[in-house]
């Protein structure tokens, strides 16, 4: 599994999306056969808010960024707001992915501007991507299929490389991968949560945990969220029920052994 995560000030919730779009197009194409999984992270999504951790965005460095594999950042019209440390968050975690050796790619709005954008914003942004301009880093994008696009070209060449031998994934020779899905197609309320393993073998004493990601509540369960094993390239179906005020996007943790261990990790899933 490889983690990208997604970069970009508060006024790219469009962008975010059609990056996310094109990272599960990627898994639909690639994971069954290729046995990777490309797993997005969002701040306003996986990060979770500690005290005592330091500010926002150094908890957002700990928790997501120093575990990513892979940058995608974006920005339309604005930067964002200064972090005492570097221009904006956003910028924080660009220098995090480049400083660290990390894939990392930045993809500026060559589109109109929103009619109440914020000139010192739009000011600040155009002398960063300036400072960024000699790195290598800089991609425009015209629209939201053609960052999608693009971002697709960005994945497969970084997947590519990270899979060579001696990279983090390597790691995963011999091992359970697992992936987790929700059909999303259900009648009268009802979903299913699929669980799929595409490692090398099986993924013995699963056990898996939804919560809300953001306001709601989780689907509800109808039956217990627990595999005794997930044999190989095979998948198992949990009933869920999405009831009144469910939230949109869950967080499904989830755990398993196997021959190297004991594993676990989290997905983010939208509800509809």
């Amino acid at each position: 599994m490889l983690s990208v995560l997604i970069a970009s000030p508060g006024d790219t919730q469009e962008e975010r999306a059609a990056i996310e779009g094109a990272i599960r197009s990627w898994n639909s194409d690639n994971s069954p056969t290729r046995k990777v999984v490309l797993l997005p992270l969002r701040w306003e999504l996986d990060a979770t808010a500690r005290v005592g951790a330091g500010d926002g965005q150094l908890q957002i460095n700990k928790q997501l960024a120093e575990r990513s594999d892979i940058v995608i950042a974006v920005f339309r019209s604005r930067l964002g707001k200064p972090t005492g440390r570097e221009a904006s968050g956003t910028a924080e975690e660009i220098r995090h992915g480049v400083s660290s050796g990390k894939p990392t790619h930045v993809f500026f709005a060559d589109m109109p501007h929103p009619s109440n954008v914020d000139d010192e914003q739009l000011k600040a942004l155009r002398e960063y991507k300036e400072s960024l301009l000699g790195q290598g880093l800089v991609l425009d994008y015209v629209s939201f299929d053609d960052l999608s696009a693009r971002v697709r070209s960005a994945l497969e060449a970084d997947v590519r490389e990270l899979l060579v031998a001696g990279s983090p994934e390597s790691a995963n020779a011999g091992r359970a991968v697992l992936r987790v899905q929700n059909s999303r197609t259900g009648k009268g309320g009802q979903q299913h949560l699929i669980v799929e393993n595409i490692g090398d073998v099986a993924a013995d004493n699963v056990r898996l945990d939804i919560e809300a990601a953001s306001g709601g509540r989780p689907p509800e369960v109808l039956e217990p969220l627990e595999a005794k094993r997930i044999t190989a390239h095979n998948r198992i179906e949990f009933l869920l029920l999405t009831v009144d005020q469910v939230a949109p996007t869950w967080k499904v943790s989830y755990r398993w052994e196997d021959s190297s261990g004991e594993h676990e990790d989290f997905q983010s899933l939208n509800a509809f």
